[in-house]
């Protein structure tokens, strides 16, 4: 995240922030007083004005002298070539002065109308162009939004509340800020349009950053945010995803929202049924001497993930019933949900024997091979049927985001296969919930969903 350091010290903020717009400032100095004086080069009497003037409430059209002084001049504006001056008892007016409800300034020199940025007694003002009239609340000059004081018209620097929001005025040229700035030690952040301080989360540069809600400061660390757990990085600040070791410890976070999830949570998937293959649709999969493979699955699926939670107490995520989605999106379900791993369970087809395991052939997540060995291994040991092999196919449920394999546990269209599988059921359930312990104990099985 880029940012702006504005060089804003403990010292220079100790009177900041002070409130605008309903919030009390300091009162003005009470020194409104004109001095009539004589300009000792030239002999010419003029009205001082310093920091403030007494009101002069004028009326009526701009007076214009043609010469070069004002004995002859009335009361009011005069113009003399492309410089305004304000005439009183033939004096021409220097310092400021108040004219209809309006702030004046006049060189101290000359006594001619000054415009635009004016500096003096310390604080900064700006004048109208055109109108010469002090500028009071924001405007924007030449491309920067500046604040100047309601009460005073100087230019605002530092923090600033206004209308019921934060804002930030560089230090030098108090001009407004805008995104990311380091001030008094913590980062900050600012509406890149309006310059408004924002608060809570926020999307910047690909990344998601916490601010406090009050304060506005960068969060770090772990934050509890609506009954979730998050981490954002000690010194950049960033929402931590996926797997992350923090002070030696191993996290994980959801790939997509971004709160804590278990470090091992399994996807357990029950090959077709429904909405497999069509939305709303009952999908029952090959059917043979076994049943119907729909059934066969999810019945097995089911007993899988009651003996994980029962025997280990690992998390398991299964759609058995019409929550199951598309299964080119069983991937994508598996990491909305927070799972770390995806096991798809099926039956074979086809006329032969035995059981055999795939991952996908091109698309397949890294840590995908340790998840197909360890489930492969412990498959064969609970069916006891010939061992077909580890293969890899272009299967669309174990290719994505998830460390992935797709069990075939038999033929489904085979009676000894069936037979088997039907006689040693128990012991199937056993091994492969043992596979799964035994995948929450590995990193390599474990993903982060991206």
């Amino acid at each position: 995240m880029t940012g702006e350091e504005d060089g804003s010290s403990a010292e220079e903020n100790a009177s900041k922030p002070v409130s605008q717009g309903g919030v009390p400032t300091d009162e003005l100095e009470d020194d409104l007083s004109s001095e009539e004086a004589v300009d000792e080069e030239n002999g010419v009497p003029w009205v001082e004005n310093g920091e403030g003037a007494a009101e002069i409430e004028e009326e009526g059209d701009f007076a214009v002298s043609e010469g070069e002084g004002f004995d002859d001049a009335s009361d009011g504006w005069v113009q003399q070539g492309d410089s305004r001056y304000y005439i009183i008892d033939g004096v021409a007016v220097k310092g400021s002065l108040c004219i209809d409800g309006s702030w004046y300034r006049f060189d101290v020199s000359d006594g001619r109308m000054l415009t635009e940025w004016q500096s003096f007694d310390g604080k900064t003002y700006y004048y109208d162009p055109e109108s010469g009239a002090l500028t009071f609340r924001n405007r924007c000059i030449d491309g920067d939004w500046y604040w100047f004081d309601l009460t005073e018209g100087y230019m605002w620097t530092g923090s600033a509340y206004i209308d019921g929001a934060w804002y930030r005025y560089d230090l030098v040229d108090g001009r407004m800020l805008h995104g990311s700035q380091w001030i008094d030690g913590a980062w900050y952040r600012y509406d890149l349009v309006d310059g408004r301080m924002l608060h809570g989360s926020q999307w910047i540069d690909g990344a998601w950053y916490r601010y406090d809600l009050v304060d506005g400061k960068m969060k770090h660390g772990w934050q509890d945010i609506d009954g979730h757990r998050y981490y954002y990085g000690s010194l950049d600040g960033k929402m931590c995803f996926g797997k992350q070791v923090i002070d030696g410890g191993n996290y994980r976070f959801h790939a997509r929202q971004g709160y804590e999830v278990p470090y091992f949570r399994v996807y357990l998937d029950a090959g077709h049924g429904w909405n497999s293959s069509s939305s709303g649709q009952w999908d029952p999969g090959s059917l043979g001497v076994g049943g119907v493979e729909a059934d066969l699955t999810a019945a097995l699926v089911n007993d899988v993930a009651a003996r994980c939670r029962e025997k280990y107490g690992i998390e398991v995520v299964t759609h058995t019933d019409s929550s199951s989605v598309w299964y080119r999106k069983r991937q994508n379900q598996a990491v909305d949900e927070g799972c770390s791993t995806l096991v798809s369970v099926h039956f074979n087809a086809g006329g032969g024997s035995g059981y055999e395991s795939y991952i996908h052939s091109y698309n397949s997540p890294e840590g995908s091979g340790a998840v197909q060995a360890i489930m492969h291994r412990h498959l064969g040991a609970g069916i006891g049927l010939k061992d077909r092999g580890m293969l890899r196919s272009e299967l669309a449920v174990v290719g994505g985001y998830l460390p992935s394999t797709l069990l075939e546990i038999c033929f489904i269209d085979n009676s000894f296969d069936m037979n088997a599988f039907r006689e040693k059921r128990d012991r199937i359930v056993d091994e492969l919930a043992d596979g799964i312990y035994e995948m929450s104990l590995t990193d390599a099985c474990i993903g982060s969903g991206f």
